[in-house]
């Protein structure tokens, strides 16, 4: 079930309570974006979604799109997502845990900013960059942080806290290997 928003100025499209622009006809790629109404509850993105005889992959978790969405409890991203934008998920105070599938290559800034229920972050293995304050605001002393590859990843020196905050958090493989452990600040 859609429902355009606004064709005029973007291919905005709700569809299944979803807001999409689908903005990229050459390359059949959507942005999930945020809705005025926002989102609650346990949330499945599709990894495709069709609107006027076209299919649109879903690669993208846009800027702010779940962003203050405080009854988000869960999200399931699925595989053919690239990218999660800046502030996505910042300020979803009940979401406790989040899988990012291994297509996910980027973690923009404070994408999971004061996620103060969040205390398990499974990151897939493709994940090449957590931006700036990503994880800031997060219940850290409880969190575990879980990267599947051993590749280089880039980790901005403040993506699990805000400058001048010290906490603790261990980034480390399924199979114990440590990958960064410190104080971060």
């Amino acid at each position: 079930i859609y429902k355009p928003i606004n064709k005029e100025v973007a291919k905005e499209v709700e569809i299944d309570g979803l807001l999409y622009d689908l903005n990229l006809p050459k390359t059949g790629e959507a942005q999930l974006i945020q809705s005025k109404q926002g989102y609650s509850g346990d949330v499945k993105i599709p990894e495709s979604v069709s609107y006027e005889g076209q299919s649109y992959t879903v690669t993208t978790l846009d800027y702010s799109a779940f962003c203050g969405c405080e009854d988000l409890t869960s999200v399931h991203i699925p595989l053919s997502v690239k990218k999660i934008g800046n502030h996505v998920f910042q300020g979803c105070k009940n979401l406790a845990s989040v899988i990012v599938p291994d297509g996910v290559i980027d973690i923009g800034l404070e994408a999971f900013k004061d996620c103060s229920s969040l205390k398990k972050v499974v990151l897939g293995r493709n994940v090449t960059s957590i931006g700036s304050n990503a994880f800031g605001g997060c219940a850290h002393e409880d969190v575990s942080f879980l990267y599947v590859n051993q590749k280089d990843l880039y980790v901005s020196v403040d993506a699990f806290a805000e400058p001048g905050t010290i906490i603790n958090a261990t980034l480390h493989t399924y199979d114990g290997n440590i990958i960064a452990q410190q104080p971060w600040c």
